[in-house]
């Protein structure tokens, strides 16, 4: 004996479909960012070192110095996500040049930095531009330190 009901196929709309974006990519995507964060408030703690401005204790109070100064703090995120789309707008174009400009803006951060310390009033793009311009010159030394580190990955 046979139902009534006949078995239909379940078709997929558009409101049913995998969401492009989810929860873990949010996720993922916050934890990039505080990392690094994190460890650009490590780098300028090295080169605090290497000015020889540092003084040795509290030093992981002192790595978090990013988080401690509104100016780093806010300046180190809008920089990186203002790097992030002018990489990914580059690398739509072609990988290479998204990988050379990558490095062009490398030094953003560090020159952001030092403007505020030296009380110099700066913008996120101008602190960009002059990455661009210290790098001028130097890319391939860059690349080349760059991937010298490769095997610390490995370990």
């Amino acid at each position: 004996m046979t139902s009534p009901r006949q078995d239909y196929s379940v078709e997929l709309n558009a409101t049913t479909a995998t969401p492009i974006w989810t929860g873990q990519q949010t996720f993922g995507t916050i934890v990039s960012l505080l990392s690094s964060i994190i460890a650009i408030g490590i780098a300028f703690v090295c080169i605090d070192a290497m000015r020889q401005k540092l003084t040795y204790e509290k030093p992981l109070q002192k790595s978090m110095t990013v988080f401690d100064n509104v100016d780093y703090f806010l300046g180190t995120i809008l920089i990186y996500i203002i790097e992030t789309i002018f990489v990914f707008l580059w690398m739509i174009l072609l990988i290479i040049p998204g990988i050379i400009k990558s490095i062009a803006y490398s030094q953003a951060f560090y020159a952001y930095r030092d403007a505020v310390d030296n009380g110099e009033k700066i913008s996120y793009l101008d602190a960009i531009t002059r990455s661009r311009k210290l790098m001028d010159g130097h890319k391939w030394e860059y690349f080349v330190m760059a991937l010298s580190f490769i095997g610390w990955d490995c370990w």
